[in-house]
């Protein structure tokens, strides 16, 4: 049975699934000359990074030829496609342009402002922070292999300002994972190993307005977990808010996950969406409302392959609420 993926978290906001951009110029060329090809979504809860992405799925319908003598529409399709795939090659062959930052920082400059030790399995998100042009934040941690354990990962938030032309490191914050359990255990002896399972974390710059004088940015933390009979996924968010020379952590939550159960066939995932309520604060900061929409797929494994309506789907709505607490975010109760 093909293994069902869950739905893709970005932002604040749900993106309802990722296509793999190298097979879009064939699945164009498949359906100009009448071909269907379809792949399995993949197994993954991405976080909405500063610098990911995910490729939109294309589609063209055959639009209607009125005036003779028209160019035939699959033709067309084609001779696109192949001046495409030109194109790709030609730009295959040009060295890609290394990102500056502020407008004249590179990522080594980062690094360096950074301060870490080098290393191999050092990773880095750089973004810069939206309403503040001289500053950026640097998310580093150690990367490590499915089946490795998740502990020495050290996930470090940098906030950088640029000062006289030259990069300052104002404050910085390790991220502290209480809630999230999920090791990082391999892939079922069934299915080779998936490397984009790996424990990843991203940032999500999304509008965090948590006071009227405060915002805080996001991190995003992706993580997998595998038994014989079944497999999950878990994503949390975390916010830091910057106050003068540091990075206080206000929230740990999770904000998505998936959970598949092989003998059962029955795939449960929750998309969260996280919203402020301004009209109940405590000590200034904003109440916090998480609405997780959880869904329910059962399919029937003893139904023909063509058979229609084989997988029950049913879906219900939690709501959690978190309030400031003085330090930090704390969750209330849960509500339905």
């Amino acid at each position: 049975m093909t293994r069902r993926w869950p739905l893709l978290i970005e932002g604040s906001r749900v993106h309802l699934e990722r296509i793999l951009s190298s097979h879009c110029l064939w699945l164009t060329v498949l359906a100009a000359v009448g071909i269907s090809c379809r792949s399995p979504q993949r197994d993954s809860l991405d976080g909405g990074g500063a610098h990911s992405s995910a490729s939109a799925t294309t589609s063209a319908a055959a639009p209607t030829t009125s005036a003779a003598g028209a160019p035939d529409w699959a033709d067309e399709q084609i001779r696109n496609s192949i001046a495409a795939a030109r194109a790709a090659a030609a730009d295959a062959g040009s060295a890609p342009v290394p990102p500056r930052f502020l407008g004249s920082f590179s990522e080594a400059d980062v690094r360096s402002a950074v301060g870490r030790p080098a290393s191999k399995a050092l990773s880095f998100r750089i973004a810069e922070w939206p309403g503040h042009p001289d500053q950026l934040f640097a998310l580093s941690f150690q990367t490590v292999a499915v089946g490795a354990s998740n502990k020495s990962l050290d996930p470090r938030v940098t906030l950088l300002e640029r000062r006289s032309g030259a990069l300052v490191r104002v404050a910085e914050a390790s991220i502290v994972r209480q809630k999230a359990r999920c090791p990082n255990e391999p892939d079922s002896p069934d299915f080779p190993p998936d490397e984009d399972r790996v424990p990843d974390f991203k940032l999500d710059l999304g509008p965090y307005q948590i006071a009227r004088e405060s915002r805080a940015i996001g991190v995003r933390y992706s993580c997998s977990e595998t038994w014989p009979a079944a497999d999950a996924d878990d994503e949390f968010l975390y916010l830091l808010e910057p106050l003068g020379k540091q990075l206080r952590q206000v929230l740990e939550a999770q904000v998505g996950f998936r959970r598949y159960d092989r003998p059962a066939f029955t795939d449960t995932s929750g998309i969260g969406t996280l919203s402020t309520v301004p009209e109940r604060a405590k000590g200034g900061y904003f109440d916090l409302l998480l609405r997780m929409n959880t869904t329910v797929e059962k399919t029937n494994p003893t139904a023909p392959p063509d058979a229609r309506d084989t997988t029950q789907k049913s879906s219900h709505e939690t709501l959690r609420r978190f309030t400031w607490d003085g330090t930090r975010y704390r969750e209330l109760a849960v509500a339905h």
